[in-house]
């Protein structure tokens, strides 16, 4: 496309930069520029040496107060593509924007403040993860603002994440950082999210992968074996106790003996996954746990307080059961792990006692499956969640004595009820 020889104040080119657009332009005797028709003030400056560069122009307000016309090369074609240079070019306009009318975005710190502070009911395991992903991934991109992290910064971080700790860190730090980036985005409608984007251009998650076990049958005798093998009373009573109710680690280690109310034959876990009180019954093996839990409560109260299943040497509740697992997988035979407990309570409950799916999800603290038949029905009443915790715990007791079934020490007597 030729140019007439005289230098032209204002453009008459205007057109949908493309790829097409880009390549058919042609040196003029003068450089000239052709506007792009979708974003005002992006365009393509034609040389007459024949480079040709995108370019994005704007006004800004200069130290007197006098507002000028300002342009910024943002890269030449074809090592850029048109697409590739218009996203520079609004993401260029919304900074001077923002600087101009005194709208600075966010820091992802202040972002990923407001994004916990906007959760009161959040949990705090999980404010601690989530804290944790932050610092361990994230920690020199918390004071940059939003709009200079990008889809390519995301992806680069993904893989470095994935091949430095694993895919399950790298998953979670891209779905975190995905959810701090909706807030700000409706305060700041220029803002675009990196990870939406990342995904837009083919980012995938790893495919989740969930540990499982073998047959209950199998694996509960080496666990028992193994949990005997441990010489801390507390971490003995702590798996027994995750066997027989399926709980998760953080709501066995924070339960408080004011949560347990023994004569009514219940105790409550409060903070959990849900965020919502779960009520759930003392069958017989639960509560020759709590029952031994007591006489060590009553021994050393002035320093057990209100855990029941307090630190040996510290005040505050016991949180190091982790570093137990290889001590019991090693001396029983069978690879433990605390989420297993609750895999093997799903297991004995869904496969060998063919109990209600709804049933079992109530007992775990799972979301309510959305049935609409199931959504009628009325709440599972605290007598059968004990019929079902009972027939579930009594099994597993069994198959887990089943080579020695003298030694149980899950008998009745003595045992809170």
């Amino acid at each position: 496309m030729d140019m007439p020889a005289k230098r032209r104040r204002i453009a008459l080119h205007k057109e949908v930069l493309t790829a097409r657009s880009v390549a058919r332009a042609r040196p003029g005797k003068s450089r000239y520029i052709i506007w792009d028709e979708k974003l005002t003030g992006f365009g393509l400056r034609v040389s007459p040496s024949g480079t040709r560069s995108f370019i994005v122009q704007y006004r800004t307000t200069e130290p007197g107060g006098r507002r000028a016309n300002r342009k910024k090369v943002l890269g030449r074609a074809p090592e850029i593509t048109p697409s590739q240079a218009r996203s520079l070019a609004k993401g260029w306009l919304r900074r001077v924007a923002a600087r101009e009318h005194g709208v600075m975005l966010p820091t992802l710190r202040d972002a990923f403040e407001a994004y916990l502070a906007a959760r009161p009911a959040l949990a705090e395991a999980s404010r601690a993860m989530y804290r944790q992903v932050m610092s361990q991934h994230a920690h020199d991109w918390l004071e940059r603002r939003l709009d200079t992290i990008d889809r390519a910064a995301v992806e680069r971080r993904f893989l470095d994440v994935s091949a430095g700790v694993g895919p399950v860190a790298a998953n979670k730090l891209v779905v975190l950082l995905g959810a701090v980036y909706r807030g700000p985005r409706v305060d700041h409608p220029g803002l675009r999210n990196p990870v939406a984007l990342w995904r837009a251009g083919g980012g995938r998650l790893h495919p989740a992968r969930r540990r499982t076990i073998a047959a209950p049958a199998e694996v509960l005798p080496c666990w028992r074996r193994g949990i005997e093998a441990v010489p801390l009373a507390v971490v003995r009573d702590m798996v027994w106790f995750g066997l027989f109710t399926g709980l998760r680690r953080c709501e066995v280690s924070d339960l408080r003996w004011k949560d347990v109310r023994a004569e009514q034959g219940y105790f409550r876990i409060e903070e959990n996954k849900s965020a919502r009180g779960l009520a759930l019954p003392i069958t017989r093996q639960v509560g020759v746990v709590l029952e031994r839990r007591r006489n060590v409560a009553r021994e050393r109260r002035p320093t057990v307080g209100e855990w029941v299943f307090p630190a040996p040497l510290r005040s505050g509740p016991y949180r190091h059961v982790n570093g137990w697992y290889r001590h019991i997988s090693e001396r029983g035979g069978a690879r433990f792990w605390f989420h297993a407990c609750r895999n093997c309570f799903i297991t004995v409950a869904l496969r060998d006692l063919m109990l209600p799916d709804s049933l079992v999800r109530r007992l775990v603290n799972h979301a309510p499956s959305r049935d609409v038949t199931e959504g009628y029905a009325a709440e599972w009443t605290l007598e059968q969640l004990h019929q079902a915790s009972q027939r579930i715990a009594g099994r597993i007791e069994r198959l887990a004595m089943g080579d020695c079934p003298e030694r149980s020490e899950f008998e009745a007597d003595g045992a809170l009820s």
